[in-house]
């Protein structure tokens, strides 16, 4: 179970429907594992509950950057000539990336859309091994000061579905 795992990350890099078909097969295995726990539920807030509660859902990722002051247009700069093109093509449907104009200032905000939390992982692991977006992290994580990253879920009525 745990080898077809390593075996679809080590599909990431190509990316595709064939790495996310392994991905979706290893739950599915997952699932079956531990079916037991249909009869003994696990309670709320259990990674097992969260993973069978996320099963097939649309999935939002927020990256919310806080950089040193002054280096949000230095910070997009360097993204725009090196890192830009790289993550749109990789992440697949980023919903944007902002800039904290009110509030907390200095933030650069991520926002990507997924298909599921498999989907998720097979972009971000493609993003990671791509030699090209190391060098442009090298880059910018002198600026970064801190990183929050929420998990969101789209309402029933939203477009994002």
């Amino acid at each position: 179970m745990f080898a077809d795992r390593a075996a679809a990350l080590q599909l990431a890099p190509a990316g595709g429907a064939k790495a996310i078909a392994v991905l979706r097969n290893v739950r599915l295995k997952w699932l079956r594992h531990f079916c037991h726990h249909w009869y003994f539920p696990p309670q709320p807030k259990s990674p097992l509950f969260v993973a069978l509660w996320l099963e097939g859902r649309v999935v939002v990722e927020e990256r919310i950057y806080t950089l040193q002051p002054g280096k949000v247009a230095e910070y997009f700069r360097i993204e725009a000539e090196h890192g830009a093109d790289i993550y749109l093509k990789t992440m697949g449907r980023v919903v944007g990336v902002f800039a904290t104009e009110f509030g907390t200032l200095n933030q650069i905000v991520h926002m990507v859309a997924f298909e599921d939390l498999a989907d998720r992982a097979v972009r971000r692991a493609a993003l990671r091994a791509n030699p090209e977006w190391e060098a442009y992290a090298r880059q910018v994580r002198p600026m970064i000061i801190a990183q929050e990253n929420r998990l969101l879920m789209p309402a029933p009525f939203s477009p994002l579905r």
